[in-house]
This record gives structure tokens, C-alpha cells and sequence, in this order.
């Protein structure tokens, strides 16, 4: 069974009014979650099950809203996920652990220059296709992340994508983060 904080992924903006979740076994426990902590009931449309949630529940709901050019391969925000040349990462009520991947880069290709702007505060990292870097967002922050040049998979391995990427990507919660860093 997955545990709330798991759910967290299922919020992805602020702006979401209405959850839709398929009725699926897997996803029961969702369903128990929903109805037991929101005290809301389901609304059932053709077999689908539509929460509404009022806006002052929702922003007070762990959150991340991610906007920006960005190219999921899974669906999952803890998966890798490629972006292309910009990021924009907002928290609400909790932080969270950006990490920024080179490695799948081409071999060729010259490092990448990440500009991440955390709450005013800038960092520059020059990642080379062998590195990796982590960014940490606090609860009710935001990070801009900014990559220099971006590439296009077709030139390099002819496999057909034409997406313009940069680095990978993935988004996990800080569930104890260090109180000095901001």
C-alpha cells in the first residue's frame, strides 16, 4: 500500500480542481486515501471516480507544480524526465530534491551550462555528459532552471527523436530538509 506521501505526485499543480482516477485494484488505495482524509465522495462518471476539491484544501496539500519544456518519458515525476532548455519548479508545503542529469547525454556533445535560480539565490554548473547535480527547492520556493544548449537525439543516434533536450531530470520530496539551507 502506498503511504501519502506517495500521493503527492498525484497534485501536480495548484491548479487542479477535480482528480480523475480510473477504477483500477492498484489504485484502491488512492481511493481509501481520498475519501478518508478529504472527507469528500466520489463522483462517478462512466466507471470514472472525479473528486472535487475546494481550492483551500488544495493549497494547503503538499504539491509541486513543474512548467517548462519538458518531455516525460514514464509519466512519473520521480522518473527521469527530460527537459529541454528551461524549468520552472514551484513547492507548496514541502521541499524537494531536483536532480539534474547528464549522463545520458551524447559522449560528443561539449558540457551544458545549468543556471538555477533558487529563490534569488543563483548557482551556474557546468555538467559534462558524465555528471550530476542536485538542487534543493525549500517548502513554498521555486527554481528556474535554465540550460545553455540543448540537442536533438535524431543527429546523434538517428533514432528517430526530434525532441530539443538538454538534461535529464527527476523531482523527489526532501522529507527531512536540512533547516540551514535555503
Amino acid at each position: 500500500m502506498l503511504s501519502k506521501a506517495e500521493f503527492n505526485g498525484f497534485l501536480l499543480s495548484a491548479r487542479i480542481a477535480d482528480i480523475i482516477i480510473p477504477q483500477q485494484p492498484a489504485l484502491y488505495a488512492l481511493h481509501t486515501f481520498l475519501t478518508s482524509d478529504f472527507r469528500a465522495p466520489p463522483v462517478e462518471i462512466a466507471g470514472v471516480n472525479f473528486w472535487r476539491i475546494s481550492g483551500q484544501l488544495l493549497q494547503s496539500l503538499p504539491s509541486v507544480q513543474i512548467l517548462g519544456d519538458v518531455w516525460p518519458d514514464s509519466g512519473a515525476l520521480r522518473a527521469p524526465t527530460w527537459m529541454g532548455r528551461s524549468l520552472k519548479i514551484i513547492t507548496h508545503n514541502f521541499a524537494v530534491s531536483v536532480t539534474l542529469d547528464g549522463t545520458s547525454r551524447p559522449q560528443t556533445l561539449p558540457p551544458v551550462a545549468i543556471l538555477a535560480n533558487v529563490n534569488g539565490h543563483t548557482i551556474k554548473y557546468l555538467m559534462p555528459p558524465t555528471s550530476k547535480a542536485r538542487i534543493h527547492v525549500p517548502a513554498n520556493g521555486s527554481a528556474l532552471i535554465l540550460a545553455s544548449e540543448t540537442f536533438i537525439p535524431q543527429r546523434h543516434t538517428h533514432n528517430g527523436d526530434l525532441r530539443d533536450i538538454s538534461v535529464l531530470f527527476s523531482v523527489s520530496p526532501l522529507l527531512n530538509p536540512d533547516p540551514a539551507r535555503k
